[in-house]
C-alpha cells in the first residue's frame, strides 16, 4: 500500500495545528494561569532551575589532578551559554581568551562582566 507523502505531511501538519490550538485555547480560557507548550502538552510543568543569568560571572572549579597543592581551586569566567552536545555551561575565560565547557560552575547572577 503506497502512501501519498504530501497528503500524510499536510494530515500531520493540520494535527500539530489544532494540538498547538488547542493549548492557545487552554491558555485564552484561564486567564490567570499561563502554560508553555510542554506543560499542555505532558501536563507537568518543565523546571527550568538550571536557567543562569547570561554574561554572569561563574567560578569554574579546576579538578584536583588539574591543579598542584598550592594552585586556586577555581577561576573566574564568564557565561556564554549552554553546550549543545551535554549538559555543560560554555563560559569564556577571560584570561587566556579561551572558550571553557563545564559543568561544575558557582554563579554569582548578581555580578555582570562589563
Amino acid at each position: 500500500m503506497l502512501i501519498d507523502r504530501e497528503a500524510n505531511a499536510q494530515g500531520v501538519l493540520a494535527k500539530s495545528g489544532s494540538m498547538n490550538s488547542t493549548c492557545v485555547k487552554q491558555d485564552s480560557y484561564s486567564s490567570d494561569k499561563r502554560q508553555d507548550p510542554e506543560e499542555c502538552w505532558s501536563g507537568i510543568k518543565p523546571t527550568v532551575d538550571y536557567f543562569r543569568v547570561w554574561r554572569c560571572i561563574g567560578d569554574v572549579h579546576v579538578p584536583y589532578t588539574k591543579r598542584s597543592k598550592l594552585n586556586d581551586k577555581s577561576y573566574k569566567c564568564v557565561l556564554l551559554g549552554y553546550n549543545d552536545e551535554s549538559k555543560d555551561y560554555k563560559l569564556f575565560d577571560p584570561i587566556t581568551k579561551r572558550i571553557v565547557i563545564s559543568r561544575y560552575v558557582m554563579f554569582d547572577e548578581d555580578a555582570n562582566w562589563n
